[in-house]
């Protein structure tokens, strides 16, 4: 690249955009819209599991909380998981609400401690 060429880019290497950057103030963490639709899917003794799948795939971190209490000394069995499908299978409805529970209270709790400029040990 020629010294008169200037170009914004990250340290990876790639090419950085005003546009890619987003304003994500204000946005609501996706676990909690989750939260209604999990809690009625859970009062459905003949849930399909494919919809709980379907549900908890729309937000990452929900989807490795699964994976990861799925994967846990209580719940992991002999065998890993490594698919949201198989860790839903294994939990069950309950746990997964539980846990999309955990995920949000845990976002709200670590939101109000920025904001109150608390540090994390």
């Amino acid at each position: 690249m020629a010294d008169s060429e200037e170009t914004d880019e990250s340290a990876s290497g790639l090419p950085q955009s005003p546009a890619l950057e987003l304003d994500t103030a204000g946005i609501i963490p996706p676990a909690i819209r989750l939260i209604p639709k999990l809690l009625a899917l859970s009062q459905d003794p003949d849930i399909d599991h494919d919809l709980i799948v379907s549900v908890v795939r729309i937000d990452p971190g929900l989807s490795t909380a699964v994976i990861r209490t799925a994967n846990s000394a209580i719940f992991g069995g002999l065998y890993h998981t490594d698919t949201v499908l198989t860790a839903v299978n294994r939990l069950g409805t309950n746990e997964i609400v539980r846990i999309a529970l955990q995920v949000v209270a845990s976002e709200s709790f670590k939101n109000e401690a920025d904001r109150a400029g608390l540090e994390r040990p």
